[in-house]
């Protein structure tokens, strides 16, 4: 038995889509930002978020889910809201929405460029103009 499938079957494996989303995500904040965050879930009521961390004035929020439709994308702004009203302190100045997913359908993608200037990259959709909304409602516009 070769040592890379030795390594392979003896590694530890992930369990879910969202074990794997928190680390791609974390790995490419690290990448692009420099930024070392342990995302995991988020729970505020009755919500949840599967991703979620935050560090000094930067934080990301998101989900993973196998397959995007546009109902996705309008429900992770729909939370979004929700915990900028019921606990603000968890959004910071500056925050990155993502979606994780394996299958991302067209109206989806369509439906994420509408909101804010998204783009896809890789397996993973994110949102860099999301902190403009959180000033507007902290502005009380």
């Amino acid at each position: 038995m070769s040592k890379e499938l030795r390594d392979a079957l003896t590694a530890p494996q992930r369990t879910s889509l969202t074990e794997e989303a928190s680390e791609v995500v974390a790995h490419r904040l690290r990448q692009k930002f420099g930024i070392e965050l342990q995302i995991s879930r988020l729970y505020v009521d009755s919500k949840e978020v599967d991703l979620y961390a935050s560090k000094d004035d930067f934080c990301v929020i998101g989900e993973a889910t196998t397959r995007l439709g546009k109902r996705v994308v309008i429900e992770l702004d729909e939370k979004v809201e929700y915990i900028m009203r019921k606990k603000p302190e968890l959004l910071k100045p500056r925050y990155v929405k993502v979606i994780y997913t394996i299958v991302a359908l067209g109206e989806a993608i369509e439906e994420a460029k509408g909101h804010m200037g998204a783009h896809m990259e890789g397996r993973a959709y994110t949102n860099h103009g999301a902190h403009r909304a959180k000033q507007k409602v902290n502005r009380g516009n």
